[in-house]
């Protein structure tokens, strides 16, 4: 009898025990699900999360780094240390979707696992746990201070400069080399001494820069950007049409370009410069006879010329001094005879030269004879 009277106890307090574990694991879940915030009003709740079934365990796993903190209860026992209100319960709980299964005495129990997604990473979550022997371990880790930023808007950048103090580098405007030299006119007119050819001009990337010319052929200097020859100096278009000048600019750093311009010596018609005989002497009583042969220094070799001459008994024929048919010349008469010939070319320039011809005497026989008585 009193081993059946100690058996119902046992069995009396067990199920008083049972009861007494599921009204807690209800109150619990009852207090959490009412003071959690709901799925459609976190806005910060993850649309991803997963949950599981244990049995005789109800538990919320955290993610966060660090181990919980922990507080176990113990059947009608004080609980060790201070107890988290409901405002705390509320601030670090994550939103619970608990599922009662009664079907056995050691209740098992599931819940959703929940991630808070913050901007740049996931808060911690709690952990409850229930074991069959009737402990209840409650969990409330430390959750990370949570970051707001606006939608759509992208984070304040600082500049690197102002931040770290430091001064941006300052641009150097590096020296460029003169880029394009060119000259307005490449002619000059043979046989004027000291002419001006053209003005230099100089493209260079720096506008302040100076500049230097050198030059390959002495005979030309530039003055003042121009290109001209010295003084006293001229050039002959018979000797050579046109010259190669080469002409280099350097800048104050030493930078230089070089260019070769062709000069053009233009042709200018030029009268003759010199007229010779190579004979002036004829013998009396020639009639018609040649002088002499003429000829004429012209530096346009392609010229023509004519010819005139001071004293009518004379012509020139193909370039021949000489006497005009049926003329003739008496030593007696004059020994020598001046003669001015002009020649001109076909530009009108003239030159003018004075021959002495000398009449040449020759014996001559009695012409006539005569008595008086």
């Amino acid at each position: 009898m009193l081993a059946m009277g100690s058996l119902d106890n046992n069995l009396s307090f067990r199920a008083q025990s049972e009861k007494s574990d599921a009204n807690d694991k209800e109150d619990i879940i009852s207090h959490l699900s009412q003071s959690a915030p709901s799925k459609a009003d976190d806005p910060t709740r993850s649309t991803l999360h997963t949950g599981e079934q244990v049995a005789g365990t109800f538990e919320q796993s955290r993610k966060g780094d660090g181990a919980p903190e922990t507080q176990r209860f113990e059947p009608g026992a004080e609980v060790d240390g201070p107890q988290p209100s409901t405002a705390s319960m509320d601030s670090r709980a994550a939103t619970v979707a608990p599922v009662v299964n009664n079907n056995s005495a050691g209740a098992s129990l599931s819940r959703d696992t929940a991630t808070n997604t913050a901007p740049e990473a996931s808060a911690p979550a709690s952990s409850i746990s229930f074991s069959e022997q009737g402990q209840k371990t409650v969990s409330f880790p430390e959750q990370p201070p949570k970051t707001d930023i606006p939608t759509g808007r992208a984070p304040a950048t600082t500049n690197s400069t102002e931040k770290s103090g430091t001064q941006a580098p300052i641009a150097v405007d590096q020296n460029a080399p003169p880029e394009i030299l060119t000259l307005d006119n490449a002619s000059v007119a043979e046989n004027a001494q000291g002419a001006v050819i053209g003005t230099l001009s100089v493209v260079d990337p720096d506008a302040e820069d100076t500049h230097h010319f050198d030059l390959s052929d002495d005979r030309f200097e530039i003055v003042g950007g121009k290109l001209q020859l010295k003084p006293g100096v001229s050039l002959n278009h018979e000797e050579a049409a046109q010259i190669d000048v080469d002409v280099t600019v350097t800048d104050a750093q030493g930078f230089s370009l070089t260019e070769r311009f062709t000069v053009d010596v233009l042709d200018v018609n030029e009268g003759p410069q010199a007229l010779s005989l190579n004979n002036a002497s004829v013998a009396e009583n020639a009639q018609g006879a040649v002088i002499g042969t003429l000829s004429v220094v012209d530096p346009d070799a392609a010229d023509t010329h004519r010819y005139d001459v001071s004293d009518d008994r004379f012509e020139v024929v193909d370039g021949q001094l000489r006497l005009k048919p049926g003329v003739s010349l008496n030593h007696e008469e004059a020994a020598q005879i001046d003669v001015d010939v002009t020649v001109t070319d076909a530009q009108g320039l003239s030159l003018t030269e004075r021959f002495t011809v000398d009449v040449l005497d020759v014996n001559e026989g009695p012409q006539a004879l005569s008595l008086n008585n």
